[in-house]
């Protein structure tokens, strides 16, 4: 059974490898990215991360040198989105709000798969692949011995900022 921080360990059972693309290079071999620690003795147990906004920026930094981290994330870049409308009063500091994600990581050793999870089972994720121009690839699965969930929040209806009178939502205003 995996562990999800949080849980106590309680070991972990594999998945084979993955083929995937990894930002910023050619995508892997099937074994490129390692299995479960369980089928790897003597080496750091996977942390996987959904999500590397804020939450999941943190914790990969803080655990990549406890863990191998693998993220997953659909965008190569994070944004600081709190600066956004800096950005629009002044259009020069617009590039000061985004930053490359394996830059943001460069030299931790974490692996950082451009896609999204569809599916967490135990000890792999199904991970539907984002290729660089956006369009959706592969399915792979990659395995994990931890997992963080780090994918933030989506409001939906309701609240001052609520478009009424758009298809599928009712008009909250009578």
């Amino acid at each position: 059974r995996s562990e999800f921080v949080g849980d106590a360990i309680a070991g972990g059972e594999s998945a084979a490898g993955v083929q995937t693309e990894v930002m910023g290079a050619e995508p892997f071999a099937p074994d490129a990215l390692p299995a479960a620690s369980a089928e790897r003795p003597g080496t750091k147990r996977i942390l996987l991360v959904v999500g590397l906004g804020p939450a999941g920026l943190y914790i990969t930094r803080e655990l990549a040198s406890e863990y191998h981290v693998i993220a997953i994330e659909p965008k190569d870049y994070y944004e600081f989105t709190p600066g956004i409308l800096r950005g629009f009063a002044n259009p020069e500091h617009l590039p000061n709000l985004q930053v490359l994600l394996a830059d943001a990581l460069q030299g931790m050793g974490v692996d950082i798969v451009r896609g999204e999870v569809l599916e967490l089972l135990d000890g792999v994720a199904v991970v539907q692949q984002i290729g660089s121009n956006g369009n959706r690839g592969d399915l792979v699965t990659v395995a994990f011995d931890a997992a963080v969930l780090a994918s933030g929040s989506r409001y939906g209806g309701g609240g001052l900022w609520k478009v009424t009178g758009a298809e599928g939502e009712e008009d909250m205003t009578s």
